[in-house]
């Protein structure tokens, strides 16, 4: 399949990512891993939705984030988060209300044997 095609397919599966639903964000990070090849349009498809969408649909997918790095173990996708880490983060962070907020914070404390200790920081 095209990079494109393989780019929008991810879109379009996050986009209906509205809330904390462990079966879509187990789909999602199962598709990431069938399309481990196109790894950097993925992670472009999550760093949009996070930048693009609304507060409320923030947190979901940062899950997905967490789940692909956390369940695939990918050297591949863990770079190229980290590299967009800190932007990710710092734009959630500033759509969210405290409750989500918290959730993030908690979510951040599960990632140092992921992520460099540099990274973390400057979340």
């Amino acid at each position: 399949m095209a990079v494109k095609d393989d780019y929008q397919d991810f879109k379009n599966a996050l986009n209906d990512l509205k809330i904390n639903s462990k079966p879509l964000i187990n789909f999602l990070t199962i598709l990431a891993e069938e399309k481990i090849h196109n790894a950097p349009q993925i992670v472009r498809a999550i760093e949009e939705r996070i930048l693009e969408t609304k507060g409320d649909y923030v947190l979901p997918v940062l899950y997905v984030l967490d789940s692909i790095v956390k369940n695939l173990r990918s050297t591949t996708y863990i770079q190229l988060f980290e590299n967009k880490l800190p932007v990710i983060f710092a734009s959630a962070f500033n759509k969210v209300d405290e409750r989500t907020r918290l959730a993030m914070f908690k979510l951040r404390q599960t990632w140092p044997q992921y992520f460099s200790g540099g990274t973390l920081h400057n979340l």
